[in-house]
């Protein structure tokens, strides 16, 4: 029989240890016996030797056999017993024959064997010394011992069979679903290839909508960086110090704008850009010069600054002989005169503004409502003719600010009671969607509203910017004004805010007699950075649902403004726009350019606010833009028709541009302003900053 050491039959499931019971090959040889007839003793001896023979060609064979291991198969080439073994010398023929018939023997036993081999990579006597991988390792097994099969007759009848029982299984299945036509298996496939549509669908939808918005961001100019995270301070200090270089090109511009002035029409109301004549259509009141000196203090032209403080304390006078405008004269010049105060401390300008608002006083009178003109004396108040004795909502509605920071100075509350006794009177018939109609009637001391008008452009934009400023100014304890103008925000979203086609710009129509005016002035830009400050300031949080949905419509109404520069031939922005299906919008019949700051002081305020860099950026296209069209040898001029490439200059530049375009720009690029129209400074409506009540400790205050 075979050898019992090495050889176990199939069914056998313990494992042997692998050297259990071979000896070295070096030790297999027998002792030297003497020749003669073999004896009990002797034959004892033969048969050990024997063994000692067989278990040394066992051991050699399995070390030459070179085992192909895998899981589940195996080389099935039986060993080459006849390979060079080196066997122990010819003692005699008899022990040779015993040798061949046991090596025969073990020939035959080794046929379809299981062999027993270990887990993972098997000893170098296997032949699978150099790192030869042996596959996966079934789970289960007897104690990291694994049993791997293969070769021998059943794999040849696995062969034979074509694959058994599992191929034939596996046919059948086949078989039974073609037969029903694909069954269970065929719905769920279709209903796997729908949804793959379906999510295919969204994902088409998904790539349409960024490049929409790729597109959009390439109109914008670009997307702005992401701010955020650990290279927030780093894009915030790049974009600070490309800043500062743009900040300082403006203060050129009014550097060139001031030389101009100085040197061809100091002390007169306005300079002609294009051929440097000085004229007088505000009176003679210094009208540019008034309303540039915090705009020279807050650049740092402090010469400048201080020449004009000796003007103005030693030559401004207002022996007037045409009657002024009420509400221009409060925000141009009184508001310039205590901006001036407020940043520098001169009290010649304080007394300035004081000789001035008394003048402006005499225009209050019947019902408690400024009359729209004077000769800014006393008895000289009037309405302008074409206004038929009625008065235009935003004029008398945007006069407080200035009339309350100059009683808070002087410590003359009449100031403030006369201004504030406007808004009281028109919160009292206020309509119930809190919009204003532009024109108020005021007979035998009733005071109505005379007509169905409603806009946030021309005769009632400043009105709604003061609701909410006159709150900021008093340090938002002031509770009417704040409910005034949340009102009115509430109107506005739900009837007048409209989207343009394709492009879904958002924009404020106007409406007249129940119907919508598909029109927007630039006036009405001034909104992007109103609606961001209420927001910032609204008494529910930045968080709250009405917070987040006026600093969003902010931000996409100060984006169609943008876009009103962006879409013009020339880079500037006409008067006005209308707004048509399928067309977005085009210049109305007013498309001059005056040098308005509307745009501008969104840009500002929006970026203060939110530290988007996006507005620097678009503020930046815009000032270029004015550089290249407007700019003259003088100063800067307005344009005739901004849908020309090359527009003609209307050689009139008005006082606002320095007080409030060029302002704003350079307050847009300046990192370094103390300006903070969150927490310190309420900015008129001509972009006079001046602190806050609760920002006065140095000021008598009566209130």
């Amino acid at each position: 029989p075979p050898c019992p050491v090495m050889i176990r039959k199939p069914t056998t499931k313990s494992a042997l240890p692998l050297y259990g019971g071979i000896s070295s090959p070096s030790r297999s040889r027998g002792p030297p016996r003497p020749k003669g007839k073999l004896n009990n003793r002797s034959g004892v001896l033969v048969l050990a030797a024997a063994a000692f023979v067989v278990i040394f060609l066992t051991a050699t064979v399995f070390q030459h056999w070179h085992l192909d291991v895998s899981v589940g198969s195996m080389a099935t080439a039986p060993p080459d017993l006849n390979a060079n073994i080196p066997l122990a010398p010819k003692r005699s023929n008899k022990k040779v024959k015993l040798a061949e018939r046991l090596k025969k023997r073990v020939e035959a036993a080794l046929v379809g064997v299981e062999r027993v081999v270990p887990r993972g990579v098997l000893p170098p006597m296997f032949g699978l010394h150099k790192k030869e991988k042996v596959g996966p390792v079934p789970k289960g097994g007897d104690g990291g011992v694994g049993i791997v099969k293969g070769g021998g007759k059943k794999k040849d009848k696995a062969e034979k069979e074509g694959g058994g029982k599992k191929k034939d299984k596996a046919e059948k299945k086949k078989d039974k679903a073609e037969k029903e036509g694909g069954g269970k298996k065929k719905d769920r496939a279709e209903k796997k290839k729908e949804k793959a549509e379906k999510r295919k669908a969204r994902a088409e939808k998904k790539k349409d909508k960024a490049e929409k918005n790729k597109d959009k961001a390439e109109k914008e100019g670009g997307p702005p960086p992401k701010i955020g995270g650990a290279g927030a301070a780093v894009l915030k200090m790049e974009d600070d110090a490309a800043a500062r270089v743009r900040r300082d090109a403006v203060k050129g511009a009014m550097q060139h704008a001031w030389k101009g002035y100085s040197d061809n029409a100091f002390g007169a109301d306005e300079v002609q850009p294009s051929s440097g004549s000085a004229i007088n259509n505000w009176g003679g009141m210094g009208n540019t010069l008034v309303d540039s000196l915090d705009t020279l203090w807050i650049m740092g032209m402090k010469d400048e600054f201080w020449k004009c403080r000796d003007w103005v304390r030693d030559k401004l006078a207002y022996n007037i002989s045409a009657p002024m405008s009420t509400f221009e004269t409060t925000i141009r010049s009184l508001g310039g005169l205590l901006a001036a105060y407020d940043w520098s401390g001169d009290k010649a300008f304080l007394d300035k503004a004081i000789d001035l608002g008394d003048r402006l006083l005499e225009t209050f009178g019947e019902g408690g409502f400024p009359m729209g003109q004077s000769l800014l004396r006393k008895d000289s108040a009037s309405n302008a003719g074409w206004l038929n004795g009625q008065l235009v909502l935003a004029e008398v509605g945007t006069l407080q600010v200035e009339f309350r920071y100059l009683a808070a100075a002087s410590g003359n509350n009449i100031y403030a009671e006369r201004s504030e006794k406007v808004f009281h009177i028109l919160n009292d018939i206020k309509p119930k969607d809190g919009l204003y109609p532009t024109r108020v009637s005021v007979r035998n001391g009733k005071v109505s509203f005379s007509n169905s008008q409603i806009s946030f452009g021309a005769m009632g934009d400043s009105f709604y910017e003061y609701m909410l400023k006159i709150w900021l100014q008093g340090g938002q304890k002031e509770t009417m004004y704040r409910t005034m103008y949340d009102e009115s925000m509430e109107g506005m979203v739900n009837q007048l805010i409209q989207k343009s086609t394709p492009s879904d710009l958002t924009y404020i129509a106007e409406r007249q007699g129940g119907r919508l005016l598909h029109k927007m002035d630039h006036l009405a830009c001034f909104m992007g950075g109103l609606l961001a400050l209420g927001a910032y300031t609204d008494p529910g949080g930045l968080e709250s649902e009405r917070a987040q949905r006026d600093l969003q419509l902010a931000k996409d109404i100060t984006y169609t403004c943008y876009q009103m520069y962006k879409r013009m031939p020339s880079g500037i922005a006409p008067e006005a726009i209308t707004f048509s299906s399928g067309q977005d919008f085009s210049a109305s019949n007013a498309r001059y350019y005056i040098l308005r700051p509307e745009t501008v002081e969104s840009f500002f305020i929006l970026n203060q606010l939110t530290g988007d860099p996006i507005y620097r950026e678009w503020g930046w296209e815009v000032f270029q833009s004015i550089e290249k069209h407007c700019r003259t040898e003088i100063a800067y001029s307005g344009l005739r028709d901004v849908t020309q490439a090359k527009p003609a200059k209307d050689n009139k530049m008005e006082s606002f541009f320095l007080a409030e375009t060029l302002k704003y720009l350079y307050l847009l690029f300046d990192p370094d302003t103390p300006v903070d129209v969150l927490k310190k400074h309420v900015f008129n409506t001509e972009a006079h900053p001046l602190r806050r009540f609760d920002q006065l400790p140095d000021l008598k205050q009566k209130r």
